[in-house]
């Protein structure tokens, strides 16, 4: 019991540094204030939905972009269910509320006992899906009592996580309640085999099947199509500004058969009008361009939601983040467009990005001097092209995760 005592201490530690933090940053704020009389939204939300339901979990973007083919499929294969989504953070739920994947959307309110009851009263699922990581006592142990099947998928596991360690009584009991656990590597199922988790299946990450059907599915983009007038168009794509200092640099280097297309991750006016300051005349914004107008060599996208169909375009990509602490953002979707990438040297905790290094389909690149060293060598358009095929076979064989766990989930829901 001391251990979920001091559970619950840390949580009310966290909301009420969120709180405190409310008054001056807005996803704390989102993250409170989304939450007030939350039991009353869902209840009126739900009190004319008779039908049987699935509760899928996830934390914020990157799990929901994890999640979604599941969601796809389980609206697809079973229309008579009623899918609930729930995020804990504002950086999914903010941007995901109005998802089509899911009948309702949520915050999860913060976890205590409490809440976890009240909230599964009001949600009553047949079944719980969690993704990759986000798992809560309260609610887990709610769900096991009531003999509602939990199951986590795209997990993975490192040794050093707190589920390993001595003092990690709490996240082991979570993980022992869950009725299956689809792990991403063999790895993951190795650690789980050390603390006694046997319910486990190595199918990798719902992110290929993600990437490989939105692939399928990409726009052809008119102002992208007229911007490109040279035949080497480097995509530097979800770029901060140590990315886009060192693309600058890059960009008086290259010779005239080069162009940028450039998608910040920030795209608020602070920020475009930076790189509009750090690129000068040579450069664009999307939102300001006119068709058939004059010649730019750099296009900066002041808009979201075009990279995946801008990747398309691409001779080269550069995948920002890789100069700052949290590492680099999603490689698998140039990859699937059989484009070599490239990025800075914080990549290491990304599996995916150290086996596209491996399959020579990546490459880790210091600075500008070394990025435009080999993109003007002799044999690099040869290499280039060898690293796009490379790209696109891994991906490829990585896909398939989505129809594993399905044929495990058709097997709760079709009893």
């Amino acid at each position: 019991m001391i251990h979920i005592g001091l559970y619950n201490i840390a949580i009310n530690i966290y909301v009420f540094l969120v709180w405190i933090t409310s008054f001056k940053k807005l996803k704390a704020k989102q993250f409170i204030e989304g939450r007030v009389q939350l039991r009353q939204r869902i209840n009126q939300a739900l009190q004319s939905a008779h039908n049987q339901r699935i509760w899928v979990h996830c934390a914020s973007l990157g799990e929901y972009e994890q999640a979604l083919p599941v969601l796809q499929s389980l609206r697809n294969q079973y229309p008579q269910y009623i899918v609930i989504l729930t995020f804990f953070s504002p950086s999914g739920y903010e941007v995901r509320k109005d998802t089509a994947c899911a009948h309702y959307t949520f915050y999860l309110p913060t976890d205590a006992a409490h809440n976890a009851q009240w909230f599964l009263e009001e949600v009553r699922p047949t079944l719980a899906v969690f993704v990759k990581y986000d798992l809560w006592y309260h609610y887990l142990s709610t769900l096991h009592a009531k003999g509602i099947p939990i199951v986590l998928i795209s997990a993975i596991f490192q040794k050093r996580q707190g589920y390993f360690k001595w003092y990690g009584v709490i996240q082991r009991k979570m993980l022992h309640m869950c009725s299956h656990i689809f792990v991403q590597d063999a790895a993951s199922e190795q650690l789980l085999r050390q603390i006694g988790i046997q319910n486990t299946s190595v199918v990798g990450d719902t992110r290929f099947d993600r990437v490989i059907a939105a692939s399928e599915k990409t726009q052809s983009l008119d102002i992208v199509v007229d911007f490109i007038k040279k035949p080497n168009i480097l995509v530097a794509g979800s770029t901060w500004w140590p990315d886009e200092t060192m693309l600058q640099a890059l960009s008086q280097q290259l010779d005239e058969s080069w162009q940028m297309i450039i998608v910040p991750h920030e795209v608020d006016r602070q920020h475009i009008d930076k790189l509009s300051e750090l690129f000068g005349k040579e450069a664009t914004t999307y939102s300001n361009y006119s068709l058939k107008g004059p010649y730019s060599k750099i296009l900066v996208v002041d808009t979201i939601g075009k990279l995946i169909h801008i990747y398309r375009y691409a001779t080269v990509v550069w995948v920002g983040g890789g100069f700052g602490k949290a590492g680099i953002h999603n490689v698998l979707e140039p990859a699937v467009f059989a484009k070599p990438c490239f990025f800075g040297p914080i990549y290491h905790q990304f599996i995916e990005a150290n086996a596209l290094i491996v399959a020579n389909a990546a490459k880790e690149m210091h600075d500008f001097g070394q990025f435009y060293n080999f993109l003007s060598q002799s044999y690099a358009q040869s290499a280039l092209e060898e690293m796009g095929k490379n790209a696109h076979a891994y991906v490829v064989s990585k896909g398939g995760a989505t129809s594993h766990i399905m044929a495990y989930l058709a097997a709760k829901l079709d009893n």
